[in-house]
């Protein structure tokens, strides 16, 4: 194949030596003799012989080009297949992707169809439970009915006038007894009887499904807060912060206190919510106007510390007085500090004393090395080395820090 290329090659290349020849031997022809026509008819040939010497020439030009790419070209054997294209590429991912969503959706579908089975399960057996406790009392009625007839068997009656008297008198009293009245006590021993049962018998998810119908139901706080407690500490069911904080908000917003100083201090701290000081002041003061010691005590707390609002040292003072009147050590302890600085109020060493006294019975380790301190140094207090001493050992006992290097100091000087 190449021999022949090469023979065709070597041809045109002769072809344009002999037009180059000729072009030469046109412009060498004389023209001394000729009229103007005949010149000009002779330029015209010449011009015209030109242009196809040219296009002869750039048309074996071309095909030297072709021949060449094709010379240097690899020869493909005649079995190679050809690649796939990538069209076909993207067609197979397609096919698979959709195979995949289709395998996705029925593992899916299997799976809500086996949860719905199992739930359908557990609601059947709970209502066949609750029509076992429903019948326990009629059974009881019934033997009690069999025994006073039995009693009444065992004693036979005086007169049978009588007799016949106490039955038209049972009759008419069964006539003139109201159907919605027995309805309604019959509704009554039912929700008993399941309330009852379900207190007794349900535990689990089945006891949280049960509350959860109760509490929307009857809006019921204590059970909103419970089931807002089974969220927060997962043993019973699956912990889960978002339904927890849900429930917690619904039993504060019906004044649960609880619910109102647990939601407080998340906020406050940032325990399983963002740091708020807003809404942590906003319910700790909900549970503090209803009565709740420790909300009192925190909103105290807010205010002496400035906590992302002004510092109020008399509005401190309010909150932690009322706090330390039902025994709370820490309030007592800050209630302790108020007086003994004066902020708020006039200082008042003996009503310092007595708070702190207070909170130390609490055994508050603040309160204990405080007092310690002010035995020690005799500050508002008759001067008692001994008895500071001992406050601040029970101190760093209670892991109070600065009570317990107060302690390594003494000892060393002993």
């Amino acid at each position: 194949m190449s021999q022949e290329l090469e023979k065709k090659y070597i041809g045109f290349l002769g072809i344009q030596t002999r037009l180059d020849d000729l072009l030469v031997n046109l412009q060498r022809i004389p023209e001394d003799g000729m009229s103007s026509q005949e010149e000009e008819s002779k330029f015209q040939k010449r011009e015209k012989l030109k242009d196809k010497i040219k296009q002869q020439a750039h048309k074996a030009e071309e095909t030297r080009e072709r021949e060449e790419t094709f010379l240097k070209e690899e020869p493909k054997p005649y079995f190679q297949e050809p690649l796939p294209s990538k069209k076909k590429d993207f067609s197979v991912f397609i096919r698979f992707g959709i195979i995949g969503f289709i395998l996705l959706l029925c593992i899916a579908t299997a799976f809500f169809v086996f949860y719905s089975i199992k739930k359908t399960k557990e609601e059947n057996a709970i209502i066949s439970s609750t029509n076992t406790t429903m019948q326990q009392p009629k059974l009881k009625e019934k033997h009690e009915d069999n025994a006073t007839k039995q009693e009444d068997i065992k004693q036979p009656p005086k007169d049978m006038d009588d007799l016949k008297s106490e039955e038209t008198d049972k009759k008419s009293a069964d006539n003139v007894e109201d159907k919605p009245v027995k309805e309604q006590e019959q509704k009554e021993g039912l929700l008993s009887s399941l309330r009852a049962f379900k207190k007794k018998e349900l535990t689990g998810i089945e006891k949280i499904n049960y509350m959860i119908n109760e509490a929307t139901k009857k809006n019921d706080k204590d059970m909103q807060y419970e089931i807002a407690q089974a969220y927060l500490n997962g043993t019973v069911i699956t912990k889960d912060i978002d339904k927890a904080k849900y429930w917690l908000t619904l039993a504060a917003n019906n004044n649960n206190p609880k619910a109102q100083t647990l939601l407080g201090q998340f906020y406050l701290t940032g325990l399983h919510f963002p740091i708020n000081y807003v809404n942590a002041e906003k319910y700790f003061r909900m549970a503090a106007e209803i009565g709740d010691k420790e909300a009192q005590f925190q909103l105290g707390r807010i205010y002496f510390q400035a906590m992302d609002v002004k510092l109020d040292y008399k509005e401190a003072k309010k909150w932690l007085e009322l706090a330390a009147r039902q025994d709370h050590a820490e309030a007592q302890f800050y209630l302790g500090k108020v007086y003994e600085k004066g902020l708020g109020t006039k200082t008042d060493s003996e009503m310092a004393i007595k708070w702190y006294k207070n909170a130390a019975e609490n055994n508050n380790p603040d309160a204990l090395y405080q007092l310690g301190v002010m035995y020690q140094l005799g500050i508002g207090i008759e001067l008692d080395v001994e008895k500071g001493s001992k406050f601040i050992e029970r101190a760093a006992n209670l892991g109070n820090s600065a009570a317990q290097k107060e302690l390594e100091r003494i000892n060393r000087q002993k």
